[in-house]
């Protein structure tokens, strides 16, 4: 079958699951899906909330190391764009960074029996991109262990 044919029907056979994921959020503020993913869900979901406080913050943490509300403001960024590093060191789709691997990829039409391997240099780039993913991330953490008491408006 069709790749994009088997995807069209698995997103209308998954609806009732959306379904069931959109209540339980609203009830309890989490889904079954979310706690199955959590690394994912909190990659995604903290990005946008540390930028909401960006935007909306009207002051900023008493710490002796923040110096102005700016300052903290790029902490706030700082700690978004490592938790996006690491949403992309979870969906491992560095192998996008070499445009013929990916060609290769995408031809093979994901028939595991078929896939092709990535050259030395191309895994090179692919290692280079994840590897500076996963100092933002540690980056972001460390931060965020340092700060998390001071995330409030």
């Amino acid at each position: 079958m069709n790749y994009k044919v088997k995807h069209f029907i698995e997103s209308i056979t998954g609806i009732p699951d959306k379904v069931k994921c959109f209540y339980q959020r609203g009830k309890r503020g989490w889904s079954d899906e979310d706690w199955w993913n959590l690394d994912s869900y909190l990659c995604t979901l903290l990005p946008q909330m540390l930028r909401r406080l960006k935007e909306k913050a009207h002051g900023h943490p008493c710490h002796e190391e923040i110096t102005s509300f700016e300052h903290w403001q790029e902490i706030l960024e700082q700690m978004a764009q490592g938790f996006e590093a690491g949403n992309r060191i979870i969906s491992d789709e560095y192998y996008k960074l070499t445009p013929e691997y990916h060609k290769r990829l995408e031809e093979a039409s994901m028939d595991l029996d078929r896939l092709p391997h990535a050259t030395p240099e191309e895994l090179a780039i692919m290692r280079e991109a994840e590897q500076k993913d996963e100092a933002l991330f540690h980056e972001a953490i460390r931060l965020l262990d340092k700060y998390y008491f001071g995330l409030w408006d």
